[in-house]
């Protein structure tokens, strides 16, 4: 939880803000604040109840100069402390702020999404205010939970990002949806995202091995939820090696609690890696009789390689279509009990087509309750995860590390 400190913004603004998950938010008005010289705002500035602001918003209601003066005092006084300016912004104010401390400089018209991004981006750059807590989250172990079929086409992607956000509703900037779906990744088109990085860039780079540089690849969406987003192109998704992924994984649950991951069809590459990281394995079939039986030798295969056993559910994605089978046909063909059957709905493809996610509706439907359950089920409501990474190596290694 970041502790923000807002100063001097419009009341709408504020209000906003207050609102971005993962903040603690204490507002001051422009008049509290300019009664007073900038060095006694610190004082204002140090009042949350657990500690100093690890981030101060200098808001548009401030004279521009008094505000400098006070991003100057925090900066020289309170280092580590990240800034923030509502102004708008042109080159000679940018160049003033830059000198002054601040590190990011916000329009007063701002929309949601892009606020969120810039407190977000904001908050990765500071020193933590508490070293200790910091340290404590170096060293969570998050529960990994994979969603992924052998068959495309069967709703995965939908499932994966409904149950992230669903989580996320619980847990505010502490859970993380990753997009490894190589060819065909849709879970910043289903939030309505356009992010600047993807996990293609962040395995590519440092970022794979760099906890702290990892983070800045994260887009925030106004749920709370943190996305890594799929590849760019499938050329760039192809390149990810079944370590890769895994590694990478594996690093994300060391930083938050809950790490969804949304896979390509099948157990190849990336998902492979995915799979081996998994502590919860979300199955997704719908009634068809090649995707049960695909599901059915995936489950063979996944015994044999001793991977996610004792974890694992089963998703029934019924489209509506007659096929002449019942949910007892389904248990005994694929071998497992059914844990949760969907029934897409014309406000499913509404809601895909919008980029607004089912469990986010204020009156939810059927499919998003069903939903909201699998979540609750999978990690309950203010219960803490944990892992079952004490997974002893599962998977003999005959790839030799190379190109999976």
């Amino acid at each position: 939880m970041t502790r923000l400190s807002v100063l001097g913004a419009n009341a709408k603004l504020a209000d906003r803000m207050a609102a971005v998950p993962g903040h603690d938010v204490k507002s001051i008005t422009a008049d509290a604040v300019e009664v007073e010289g900038a060095a006694e705002v610190l004082d204002r500035v140090l009042g949350h109840d657990d500690g100093r602001a690890d981030l101060v918003v200098l808001g548009d209601e401030l004279a521009l100069d008094f505000a400098l003066n006070v991003a100057q005092t925090i900066d020289r006084t309170m280092p580590g402390t990240g800034l923030v300016l509502v102004a708008h912004p042109d080159t000679d104010v940018a160049l003033r702020a830059m000198r002054a401390g601040v590190r990011e400089i916000i329009e007063p018209s701002v929309g949601d999404d892009e606020l969120a991004a810039v407190l977000y981006r904001a908050s990765q750059t500071v020193a933590p205010a508490a070293a200790a807590e910091a340290s404590a989250a170096m060293a969570h172990d998050g529960h990994v939970i994979v969603v992924g079929s052998p068959k495309g086409g069967v709703g995965k992607s939908t499932i994966a990002t409904n149950l992230a956000v669903s989580l996320a509703q619980q847990r505010p900037m502490d859970v993380v949806l990753v997009d490894l779906d190589a060819q065909f990744g849709d879970v910043a088109t289903l939030l309505d995202l356009e992010p600047s990085n993807s996990v293609s860039d962040a395995i590519d780079s440092i970022a794979a091995s760099d906890s702290v540089l990892l983070k800045t690849f994260l887009t925030p969406h106004s749920s709370g939820l943190l996305i890594l987003a799929g590849a760019p192109s499938p050329a760039d998704g192809d390149r990810i090696r079944a370590d890769d992924a895994r590694d990478l994984i594996r690093l994300l649950s060391t930083l938050f609690p809950v790490v969804v991951v949304d896979t390509a069809a099948g157990m190849a590459g990336a998902t492979l890696g995915a799979l081996e990281a998994a502590d919860e394995l979300v199955l997704v079939t719908t009634m068809e009789v090649t995707s049960l039986r695909a599901v059915a030798k995936e489950i063979e295969v996944l015994d044999q390689l001793g991977l996610a056993k004792s974890s694992r559910h089963l998703v029934l994605n019924l489209t509506g279509r007659k096929s002449g089978l019942s949910t007892r046909d389904v248990e005994a063909s694929v071998g497992m009990s059914v844990s949760t059957t969907l029934l897409q709905t014309e406000e499913a493809l509404l809601a895909a087509n919008q980029g607004q996610p089912l469990v986010l509706h204020k009156k939810p439907g059927p499919m998003a309750k069903a939903l909201i359950a699998l979540a609750g089920r999978l990690i309950p409501v203010g219960a803490a995860p944990t892992s079952g990474r004490r997974k002893q190596a599962r998977l003999k290694k005959t790839r030799g590390g190379g190109r999976a």
